[in-house]
């Protein structure tokens, strides 16, 4: 994997520098990162530590890349423990959907080729200290609702799970829910469609929302 953030030694990266990135050319196909003058981008996707399990991320990446498009997705990987500010600063979008694996009251990063498990306190000061905001933020983890609740007003709304889930409901999850947004559905009404797409989960155990369930994403 590439940690190409970590290159930087942590200086500031002006918002929208850049039009996209790769992670893994050898796993997602596609060519290496490069600059360029950058369109809007509308989802900029953070992969925790992929080490347990890399295939859910990658198939996750895809089925919002084949979704959104190249020049609208911009990506990260196996983003260092300390460096999520930085990755955060790298680029102005719209939606932010942060993959991850979670235990033990916190989110796994990278850290010198393993995992880092960094509470939910130390990663929501990383989001609170960037400049770069979204109007939503999707935290795909098991969990994840503690965290939402840190983060609340991070955005105008976050997606959330109240409990813990499988790599395939998560996946599923994402999938359905921006299939909807990108249809013409507000949050709540994607989010509606998605709950019903996931297998095997009690209603109390599904993804909610903390904020604003009328967010719509309107995108040419």
């Amino acid at each position: 994997m590439v940690d190409w953030a970590s290159s930087f030694n942590g200086l500031f990266i002006p918002a929208r520098s850049f039009s996209k990135g790769s992670i893994n050319q050898e796993s997602v196909g596609r060519p290496s990162f490069r600059m360029t003058d950058p369109p809007e981008v509308v989802i900029h996707v953070l992969l925790g530590d992929s080490s347990a399990n890399g295939n859910r991320f990658i198939e996750e990446l895809r089925d919002i890349r084949s979704l959104f498009g190249y020049r609208r997705c911009f990506e990260h990987a196996c983003i260092d423990y300390d460096k999520l500010t930085v990755v955060l600063n790298c680029c102005v979008a719209r939606i932010r959907h942060f993959a991850f694996h979670s235990a033990y009251g916190g989110v796994f990063l990278s850290k010198g080729g393993g995992s880092h498990c960094l509470s939910y306190e130390r990663v929501a000061e990383q989001f609170t200290r960037s400049i770069s905001r979204s109007e939503l933020l999707v935290l795909n983890g098991c969990e994840s609702l503690k965290l939402a609740g840190i983060l609340e007003g991070w955005a105008k709304a976050i997606v959330c799970w109240p409990d813990r889930l499988t790599d395939a409901q998560a996946r599923e999850h994402a999938k359905a829910m921006y299939e909807g947004l990108w249809n013409g559905l507000n949050l709540e009404q994607a989010l509606a469609s998605a709950r019903g797409a996931i297998d095997g989960m009690e209603d109390w155990e599904k993804p909610v929302v903390i904020g604003d369930e009328r967010w719509k994403l309107e995108c040419s």
